[in-house]
């Protein structure tokens, strides 16, 4: 958490925001420890660059400027805000603060610090694209079933969660999808059918299209660069539902642990 609708929703708000087009011409870091800092001979090199334009695949922002980009990762608790005068005030775990020439001022703030900030050529930027799979929020709808599922041994709750072959899906919607397109979360990938690989592909574009919409989950801390939560967490039909009657067939939703992560699943809708 955040994932692909929750950083689609942050990416949206801050092109809303004055932003494209204006020079950077400052950069300040806190003296906290990160999972990836900028050095300071980065940031010498960012600075004075134009931001262009911003972009996300899967769970990345990637900010554009004039040679370079910025790679950002909100990890679990990372979030942006944008303060449009100099006299704001400032916030616990704010780690990072880029001033643009129109006195704009974007902050990172990461509670757990377990985002991260990249500083990329723009041909490690298309290596790093390139390793990303589908992005049903953005990608037009495939159909092809990769060779790399159909021999896979691995579930498909682990499949969805793959970001080299369905990028912006993380635990939360990768419940959500199974249920909807009945799908046993401890299948093996090799067991599925190309009938079945198009179902859960259309119903991953349909519910992380919704989540968008919604402004994502909140389900802990989540908040969007307005300062606000998300709302498709009150649309979860098993996300965080254990014990709960199921809302089609009545039966109690299971929670079980698959590679070290809750996966909640319908044991009669998902057989």
């Amino acid at each position: 958490m955040p994932e692909g609708p929750e950083v689609e929703v942050v990416r949206q708000q801050l092109l809303s925001k004055p932003l494209i087009g204006n020079q950077l011409i400052d950069i300040r870091l806190s003296n906290k420890a990160l999972r990836k800092k900028l050095t300071p001979f980065q940031t010498a090199k960012l600075k004075k660059s134009r931001l262009k334009s911003l972009e996300r695949k899967g769970k990345y922002l990637f900010f554009h400027f004039d040679n370079l980009v910025l790679m950002n990762h909100l990890g679990m608790t990372g979030k942006w805000r944008l303060e449009t005068t100099s006299n704001y005030t400032t916030q616990i775990h704010d780690h990072y603060f880029f001033v643009f020439e129109n006195k704009k001022t974007l902050i990172y703030n990461d509670a757990r610090r377990f985002g991260m900030m990249q500083l990329l050529s723009n041909v490690e930027y298309k290596k790093l694209k390139n390793r990303l799979g589908w992005d049903p929020i953005s990608d037009d709808l495939s159909i092809a079933l990769p060779e790399s599922v159909k021999s896979s041994k691995k579930n498909i709750k682990s499949i969805l969660m793959d970001q080299s072959i369905f990028c912006g899906v993380g635990n939360i919607y990768a419940s959500e999808i199974l249920f909807l397109s009945q799908t046993n979360p401890r299948i093996t990938a090799a067991k599925l059918t190309v009938s079945h690989w198009q179902t859960i592909m259309k119903v991953s574009k349909k519910i992380l299209s919704q989540a968008v919409e919604k402004g994502g989950s909140t389900i802990q801390n989540y908040k969007n660069v307005n300062g606000q939560s998300g709302r498709f967490q009150d649309l979860h039909l098993v996300y965080g539902q254990e014990n709960q009657p199921c809302k089609i067939c009545k039966s109690i939703i299971k929670k079980i642990v698959l590679q070290q992560r809750s996966t909640f699943f319908c044991p009669k809708c998902q057989k």
